[in-house]
């Protein structure tokens, strides 16, 4: 049997985005906390004092957005098909030594890890994702090949 959510239940479409920042030092001395200020919306909802990573990553994951296919181009799938496909190995797609070790990190991590990873690159943790499921890598060069098929080269300037 289904069940719905009730109208009073659901969360209200116009509720006010939760930020953080945390607040910069006047003195210039570096402490074990952080003091930081929580927004909703542009209303301060409140001031935590809290240790220096906790308060990090509060702020962090306030920021986080969700990992979307969007975010991907033909680019980065190619980049993660070229370190994770042992077949693969199109020269356009080889990635630089970083993104390689990127990858290969994403690839090798905890859940906890991948999620801190994919902060900062949202695009290589999708794809990443796609690639290290059941029949992920045919699912990648499917999408890859779809965006290759729809991204359109640059039009040269007119003279």
């Amino acid at each position: 049997m289904t069940t719905y959510t009730p109208a009073a239940d659901a969360p209200s479409a116009a509720a006010p985005a939760l930020h953080a920042r945390i607040v910069p030092s006047t003195t210039g001395i570096v402490h074990a906390t952080e003091l930081v200020e929580v927004f909703a919306g542009t209303f301060m909802a409140g001031i935590l004092v809290l240790p220096n990573a906790a308060a990090h990553d509060l702020v962090t994951r306030l920021q986080d957005q969700e990992a979307r296919l969007s975010l991907v181009s033909a680019q980065v799938a190619g980049h993660v098909r070229y370190v994770l496909e042992y077949d693969y190995n199109n020269p356009a797609d080889e990635p630089n030594d970083w993104l390689v070790t990127l990858i290969s990190l994403m690839d090798q991590a905890d859940p906890e890890q991948r999620r801190a990873l994919a902060r900062a690159y949202p695009a290589y943790a999708v794809c990443v994702a796609i690639a290290t499921q059941e029949g992920g890598l045919g699912q990648l060069a499917h999408f890859h090949q779809e965006l290759l098929s729809t991204e359109r080269p640059a039009s040269p300037q007119a003279e």
